[in-house]
């Protein structure tokens, strides 16, 4: 047997990242693990990146509970992990009198959720503070609480930080059989774990059924976005009036300068079907058209990702097949926004079974890194070179990243090991160019310091790798 532990997490998107970040503070023996090779390659790599007020979730439920809860823990957690984190407010728009009906529903709604701020504007102020917005405008709801992160560098500094203050990191362990025991269970005959957390997203009704837990089935829809250049288009999080499939499609501001379009609302059967289509793009371009007065900006990206629904809420407690076992699924929107609060619910649902929960007296609740040097005075940059020149080895153009951040992501604690683990944890390639410039030397750093030969290296997980084989001049035998 390989370990035994006193809590494995499986799953390391934003909920199981927040939850193993939370746990991190008390002495246990804890393992985070995941399928995958890295954090938050499922859903939290993909999605709208919002934190939101929780006007939408309806009252009573744990979406609303959560959702509200949730907002409020994100700026300290900002603060001591730093990461990025932008409380901008968001408006709901109405186009005509019969949406102006819905956003008082929302009002009242939010209201009763014990959002507060909430405030309906009139087209003067909302083009006053949107200019770029059609004035067939004709109302918004204010929610001055709604916020953006980058979801998926939110969950790596969760994880580094549990990583710091002791929990261990297994990556590319799927999950395959769990057996019971008295003292809990035991994972693929390997890991003994005496509670056990299933925040494991698309797959959390199969890890569930592991152990005859059948009491729900995920459903996978698919989200299209488009990203647009760097630029001012809007300052708000902007939203159409929901819908029963989800909140129409997006603009909104990313705290890295774009500008986000989408989602689109697609019932799949496949959870790894993360394609962009045609029809997809035109309905979000369309739908994008009637809320700006002026064309759309060209795109320079898009991507896709999974939401995991299961029913009409949220998923979290205890199953009522172990009591040792806890279930976090069909955690859609506003799963985001209600990680932090999920995860102190775990806690508590762990200590109520039973849990010892003793702090750690030299819990550190802090990521200590340095600022990306895009971000610093010409006086501070020329120190950091003058320390290290390969700070001054400019690899993303398109971003400013430096040679020397791309190899302290590649040596960390939670290395960056394939292209796209790169591209979560700094951005190089997400520029205009899109990494046309900078990835023969990102091959190259990840050569020399991830010591992986050319066609061992991956743009994500095992099989996607851009080099199969050296031919003339090989280097290698």
């Amino acid at each position: 047997m390989k370990s035994s532990q006193d809590v494995v997490i499986v799953g390391a998107g934003i909920i199981g990242s927040s939850i193993a970040r939370q746990l991190s503070q008390y002495q246990l023996n804890i393992t985070l693990l995941d399928q995958a090779s890295d954090v938050s390659c499922g859903t939290t790599k993909a999605n709208s990146a919002i934190i939101h007020a929780g006007y939408d979730a309806k009252p009573q439920t744990l979406q609303a509970k959560y959702n509200v809860q949730g907002s409020l823990l994100w700026p300290l957690l900002a603060k001591e992990l730093a990461f990025p984190y932008r409380q901008l407010g968001s408006l709901v728009l109405s186009f005509d009198e019969k949406q102006d009906e819905i956003l008082k529903e929302l009002l009242n709604r939010g209201q009763q959720n014990g959002v507060s701020g909430l405030e309906i504007w009139n087209q003067k102020k909302i083009l006053r503070e949107e200019p770029a917005l059609s004035s067939r405008v004709h109302s918004a709801l204010y929610a001055p609480s709604a916020a953006i992160v980058c979801p998926y560098q939110a969950a790596i500094a969760l994880t580094e930080n549990a990583i710091h203050n002791g929990v261990t990191w297994l990556p590319s362990y799927p999950v395959k059989k769990i057996s019971q025991d008295k003292d809990g269970f035991v994972i693929n005959d390997e890991i003994h774990t005496r509670y056990l957390i299933n925040a494991s997203g698309v797959n959390s009704d199969k890890v569930a059924a592991l152990i005859g837990d059948t009491s729900f089935t995920i459903s996978p829809r698919r989200g299209e976005y488009l990203i647009l250049d760097k630029q001012q288009l809007v300052n708000h999080v902007l939203f159409q009036t929901p819908t029963p499939l989800g909140k129409g499609v997006l603009l909104a501001p990313t705290v890295d300068g774009n500008v986000l379009l989408g989602p689109t609302a697609i019932d799949c059967k496949d959870p790894t079907d993360t394609q962009v289509t045609q029809n997809g793009i035109d309905l979000i371009l369309s739908q994008a058209k009637t809320i700006l007065k002026d064309p759309v900006p060209p795109v320079i990206s898009g991507f896709a990702g999974i939401r995991a629904l299961a029913g009409d809420d949220f998923i979290v407690g205890p199953s009522q097949v172990h009591p040792h076992f806890f279930n976090c699924a069909g955690i859609g929107s506003p799963g985001l926004a209600s990680s932090p609060a999920i995860a102190l619910a775990i806690r508590d649902y762990l200590q109520e079974a039973g849990l010892k929960l003793i702090e750690k007296p030299d819990f550190d609740p802090c990521r200590h890194q340095r600022l990306p040097i895009h971000s610093l005075s010409n006086r501070n940059k020329d120190l950091l070179i003058q320390e290290n020149p390969n700070y001054g080895k400019i690899v993303c153009r398109c971003e400013t990243i430096s040679e020397q951040e791309i190899i302290d992501a590649i040596t960390a604690e939670l290395p960056a090991l394939t292209l796209d683990g790169l591209k979560r944890r700094l951005r190089v390639g997400m520029g205009r160019c899109q990494g046309g410039f900078c990835t023969p030397r990102l091959l190259r750093l990840l050569e020399q310091y991830g010591h992986l030969k050319p066609a061992q290296i991956n743009k994500n997980e095992p099989g996607s790798n851009l080099i199969y084989n050296e031919t003339k001049g090989a280097r290698h035998a």
